[in-house]
C-alpha cells in the first residue's frame, strides 16, 4: 500500500504566486488601455486650456496611464464600484434567465427527440436545439459586453477631458493670481532662466510643461517656449501652515 506524498508548501505557494501574477497581468492588459485614454483625454484638454496644444509636447504612455489611474481613483472610483455592483446584478439576472431558458429548452428538446426515430434527424435537431436555446443568450451577453466596453471607454474619456479642463482652468487662475501679486503669494513660483546674451532673467509664472528639449512658461495669459537647458531654477514661495 502506497503512502500519499504530502503537498510541498513551497510548490503550492509558488503556484498561487504565479497565478496571482498572471491574474494581475491579465487585469493590467484589460485596464491599461482605459487608463491610457483617460490620461490622454485629460492631457489634451489641459493643453488646449493652457495654450500649448499643437506645440508637439507629449507624455509617455506610462505617464498617461499613471495620470489616468489617478483620475479614476480621485474622481470615479466610488461611481465605478456602484456600476460594478450593478453589472454583477445584471450578469446574475442574465445568468438566471439563461439557466431557466436552457432548462425549458432542454425539456422541449427531450420531448421532441422522443418522437423521432431517425438518427440523422435527431442529430440535426440536436444542433438546432443548441442554436435555438443558447445562440440568443450568447448574442445578448456579447452585445452587453461590447456596449459596456464602448460606453466605458467613452465615459472615461469624457471624465478625463472634464477633469483636464477643470484642473487646467484652476491652474491658469492660480498663475494669474501669482502674477498679480508679483510672485509674493504663497505657492507662487519664480523661474530663473538664461535670457538674451546669457543674462539671467526671473519670470513670475509657472513652468506648465517641460521635456528634454523645450519648456513652456505661462503668465496666465500667454505662453513662452524656451529651451529646457535655459531653465536654471524654480523657486516656490512656501505656504504658511495654519
Amino acid at each position: 500500500m502506497s503512502t500519499p506524498v504530502p503537498a510541498n508548501p513551497t510548490t503550492i505557494g509558488h503556484y498561487f504566486q504565479s497565478a496571482a501574477k498572471g491574474l494581475f497581468g491579465f487585469l493590467g492588459f484589460i485596464v491599461a488601455p482605459y487608463l491610457y485614454f483617460t490620461g490622454a483625454s485629460a492631457q489634451s484638454a489641459r493643453f488646449d486650456v493652457l495654450g500649448i496644444a499643437g506645440v508637439g509636447f507629449a507624455s509617455s504612455a506610462t505617464d498617461l496611464i499613471y495620470d489616468g489611474f489617478n483620475i479614476v481613483v480621485a474622481n470615479i472610483l466610488p461611481w465605478l464600484v456602484w456600476k460594478l455592483l450593478g453589472a454583477c446584478v445584471l450578469v446574475g439576472l442574465v445568468g438566471w434567465a439563461s439557466v431557466v431558458t436552457a432548462v425549458s429548452g432542454e425539456q422541449w428538446a427531450v420531448k421532441t427527440r422522443k418522437k423521432l426515430e431517425d438518427a440523422k434527424t435527431w442529430l440535426r435537431l440536436q444542433y438546432d436545439d443548441v442554436g435555438i436555446v443558447y445562440a440568443p443568450l450568447v448574442a445578448i451577453l456579447f452585445g452587453l459586453l461590447c456596449s459596456a466596453i464602448f460606453l466605458g471607454w467613452i465615459g472615461l474619456m469624457s471624465i478625463g477631458h472634464s477633469w483636464g479642463t477643470r484642473s487646467a482652468t484652476d491652474h491658469l487662475n492660480a498663475i494669474k493670481a501669482c502674477v498679480k501679486s508679483q510672485g509674493a503669494a504663497a505657492g507662487c513660483t519664480t523661474i530663473t532662466i538664461t535670457g538674451v546674451n546669457n543674462v539671467q532673467e526671473r519670470v513670475v509664472g509657472s513652468l506648465i510643461y517641460m521635456d528634454k528639449d523645450r519648456a513652456a512658461l505661462s503668465d496666465g495669459r500667454s505662453v513662452r517656449l524656451i529651451e529646457s537647458k535655459s531653465v536654471l531654477a524654480v523657486t516656490t514661495v512656501p505656504k504658511v501652515l495654519k
